[in-house]
């Protein structure tokens, strides 16, 4: 996160917990998309009963990548999975929400993260910082999350879904 603030002089951190506080309940009202993971509806059906916040804004991540109709595994993958040769977060215990996360670039770790969320944005920053391109399974997530929920803008223009989803959470204000 160092390097992303020297290139940057923005704290990655914090722009994510805002923008994560400022559309979290909007992304959590909408209907998740009928082809969505049990996994993944069943852990949002948890989230009011659970209450803590760093599970809130993980649902909330996760469940982007389903209106967006990418799969979770293009951002998160177990730790007895396949390692790809992109940019990736491994987490290991015994619930996504509520693990250990490894980022790996190449097949190589890059750094450790508490939560889901810090891991997000640390998968953010390792995009940036390298300069990868985003995977195209998991683009317009990575998209979304970069210029919706981080504020941070390049010359790239948002794809039609992002920018779709993006109009339908404003409707939700």
């Amino acid at each position: 996160m160092d390097e992303f603030y020297r290139l940057t002089e923005q704290n990655l951190y914090t722009n994510f917990d805002q923008g994560l506080q400022t559309y979290t309940k909007r992304i959590l009202q909408l209907d998740l998309p009928s082809n969505s993971p049990s996994d993944l509806k069943d852990l949002k059906a948890s989230v009011e009963e659970d209450g803590n916040e760093d599970t809130i804004n993980a649902v909330s991540i996760l469940s982007v990548t389903a209106h967006l109709h990418e799969q979770i595994g293009g951002l998160f993958i177990k730790k007895d999975e396949p390692l790809p040769s992109t940019a990736i977060v491994v987490w290991e215990g015994k619930k996504i929400n509520v693990a250990r996360y490894t980022i790996y670039v190449d097949k190589i770790p890059v750094g450790e993260w508490p939560t889901l969320v810090k891991a997000a944005a640390g998968l953010l920053a390792t995009y940036y910082v390298f300069n990868l391109e985003y995977p195209r399974g998991i683009k317009k997530t990575l998209t979304f999350l970069q210029k919706c929920i981080t504020g941070l803008n390049d010359a790239v223009k948002k794809p039609l879904p992002v920018v779709s989803f993006w109009q339908k959470l404003l409707k939700k204000c």
